[in-house]
Formats: structure tokens, C-alpha cells, sequence
């Protein structure tokens, strides 16, 4: 029987930290954590040496700091730390779980598979918040400067017998754009302002404190549970196939669900579940996990083919997060569009009719 390894202790960033973290100094690319997963999984299926296939990922890295980061795995691995509490280690670079769901796959004898599937589930964020930021790769320095040279064009042009071409300018290229410019640098901002906002209240409040405030957000609370939902059964499952006893397989998996508040109920019910009860009854009065995620573990436990139903859970639940995603993905963009086109309409009644605008 195995024990779960809880990880470093949160700590508070440091103001060198957080400048570094600000400033893109230590920052890994978006994609990188889901790349290292989808290499390293397919280099151990196709047999190459764990420190090999570091050594290949390390020097294939986007960035220096992704570079150094698998430079420090590269080291706990060749003083004899297994890969997941290598990678448990750099809870900075790699999401929450990840660490925890390689060391089942190593439980389970099959790390790779583990990290493929992690891989998919982590490129599917990827994909959706690459959907809502893909116009801020136009907030360059050069479009910058482009930008700033049409407004003074514009602003000249209005002074002169060609007004309606500045006006052209401004209601088609330079209010559209720049408010652009503003909004993804204000929300660039915000977003890592609250990044590291947020890691600081869960290293004050704890993982489980801050894990129960989310999950009673409207929106975001539900698509949670159904993420942990799966998680936990995609990893018990695929666990239980391997042969893994129950209680094993159950002690690795709630670590793998990337929820403190879901880890910490299902440590409660450990004891109850190597004394024999259900697994089903016990997590019958859980709200965290769907109805039907409990009547499917309960009809497995009954039929002795509880593996494969939890992995139908896993990818009903799977299902349904990308499916909401999708939906958002597609909504937030029109949205930031009726939001410029509505800016604008208002910039030119305000110019061209409140104040009487119409040329020299």
C-alpha cells in the first residue's frame, strides 16, 4: 500500500519573484508544461531513457526558463528521485496535479500512457484560451509604432482638406486598434496581477480553504467538479485495468484530481473503503461528484467492471468541459467584437454630431 507525498509547501513570492514573474523574466510559454507531457510520454512508449529523454526535451526548449526548469528535473532524476516527484518539485512551471498523475502512471507501470492523456486534457486549455488571446500576438512593438505614426498622420490630415480621410483613419484603423491595444494590455496586466494575487491567497488561505471559495463560483464551480470528476476517474480506472488494488489505486488518483477540497474528502473515506465498504455509497452523499458518476461506479462495483466505467465517466465528464469551452471560446470573441464596434459608433456620434466635427 502506498502513501500519498505531498508536495513543497506553499510559500509567499518574494518581490524578486514577483518582478520576475511580471516582467516575463521566468515565464515558460503557455504550450510548454503540455509539450514536455506529450514528448516525454511518447519517448518512454517508444522505450528511450528517462535521462535521455530529458536531455532531447531540455535542449528542444522554447524558452531559457522552461530550459532551466528541465535542467532541475534532469538533476532530482539523476540523484534517484522518480520523475513525479522531480516534476512535483517545480510546482511553478508545471499545472497543479501533474506530478501527482505521473506518479500514478508509474504506479500503474505505464507513465507514458499517463502523460499522453495529460497532455491532450492540458492542450485543450490550451486551445481555448489561445482562441480568446490570439489578437494580442498583433501587440507587437512594430504594430505599435505603425499605430502611433497613423495617428499622427490622422491628426494632420484633419487639420487640412483631406479631413475625411483622417476621420477614415481614425473610426476604421486607430480607435479599433488602439482600443485593442488597450484592452489586451490592460487585461495582460490584470491577468498576471491576479495570477500571482491568487497564488499568494492560496498559500495564505491553503489549497483547500481557496479550492472551497472557487468551487461555489457560478460558473466556474461546476466546470471544476467535472474536471476533477474526470481526472479521478480516468485515473482509477486505467489503474483498476492494470491490476492495482482499490484502495492503491484510490490513493493515487485523488492526488492526480488537481482539487485540494476533492483530495481531502476522498482521504476521509479511506478508511471506510479498506475496511470493504463501497466506494459508490461512500461517495453517494459527495455534491462534488455528479449523480451519474456515482450510479456508474455503483453498477461497476456490482458487475466487477468497474475500470471500464469509470473510464466512461471520465469521458462523459471530459465531454462536457470541452463542450462548454467550446461554447465560450466562441462567444468572448464575438463579444470583444460588438464591444469595438459599439466604441466606435459611440466615438463618432460623440465627434462627428455632439461636437460638431466636420472639418477645417
Amino acid at each position: 500500500m502506498t502513501s500519498s507525498e505531498p508536495g513543497p509547501a506553499p510559500s509567499l513570492p518574494t518581490f524578486r519573484q514577483a518582478w520576475r514573474f511580471l516582467t516575463g523574466e521566468d515565464r515558460i510559454n503557455a504550450g510548454e508544461p503540455a509539450g514536455f507531457a506529450r514528448q516525454m510520454g511518447t519517448l518512454l512508449q517508444s522505450n528511450v531513457p528517462l535521462g535521455k529523454g530529458l536531455e532531447l526535451i531540455r535542449a528542444n526548449a522554447e524558452t531559457p526558463a522552461f530550459a532551466r526548469v528541465v535542467t532541475r528535473v534532469q538533476a532530482g532524476v539523476s540523484a534517484g528521485l522518480p520523475l513525479s516527484r522531480a516534476l512535483a518539485a517545480e510546482r511553478d512551471a508545471f499545472p497543479p496535479g501533474f506530478g501527482a498523475t505521473v506518479r500514478a502512471g508509474e504506479l500503474g507501470g505505464d507513465p507514458g500512457r499517463f502523460l499522453l492523456h495529460l497532455a491532450g486534457r492540458l492542450e485543450v486549455w490550451q486551445q481555448f484560451t489561445g482562441r480568446l488571446t490570439g489578437v494580442a500576438a498583433l501587440l507587437t512593438r512594430r504594430n505599435f509604432l505603425y499605430l502611433v505614426i497613423l495617428g499622427i498622420i490622422a491628426t494632420a490630415l484633419l487639420e487640412t482638406d483631406l479631413f475625411v480621410v483622417g476621420i477614415a483613419l481614425l473610426v476604421f484603423v486607430l480607435v479599433p486598434t488602439g482600443g485593442m491595444f488597450a484592452l489586451f494590455a490592460a487585461g495582460g496586466l490584470a491577468a498576471q496581477g491576479l495570477a500571482l494575487a491568487g497564488r499568494g491567497l492560496g498559500s495564505l488561505l491553503g489549497p483547500a480553504t481557496s479550492g472551497n471559495l472557487a468551487a461555489r463560483l457560478p460558473v466556474i464551480g461546476p466546470l471544476m467538479r467535472k474536471r476533477a470528476t474526470a481526472r479521478f476517474c480516468w485515473t482509477l480506472g486505467t489503474l483498476i485495468q492494470t491490476g492495482l488494488p482499490l484502495v492503491t489505486a484510490v490513493e493515487a488518483a485523488m492526488d492526480a484530481t488537481d482539487d485540494a477540497v476533492v483530495t481531502q474528502d476522498l482521504r476521509r473515506h479511506l478508511p471506510a473503503l479498506r475496511a470493504g465498504k463501497s466506494l459508490a455509497r461512500l461517495l453517494k452523499g459527495d455534491s462534488r461528484f455528479p449523480f451519474y458518476a456515482v450510479q456508474m461506479i455503483a453498477v461497476g462495483e456490482e458487475t466487477g467492471d468497474l475500470g471500464r466505467l469509470l473510464l466512461i465517466v471520465a469521458e462523459t465528464c471530459d465531454t462536457e468541459v470541452d463542450g462548454f469551452l467550446d461554447g465560450l471560446g466562441n462567444t468572448v470573441p464575438f463579444l470583444l467584437t460588438a464591444f469595438f464596434i459599439f466604441g466606435t459608433g459611440a466615438w463618432l456620434y460623440y465627434m462627428l454630431v455632439t461636437q460638431q466635427w466636420y472639418g477645417p
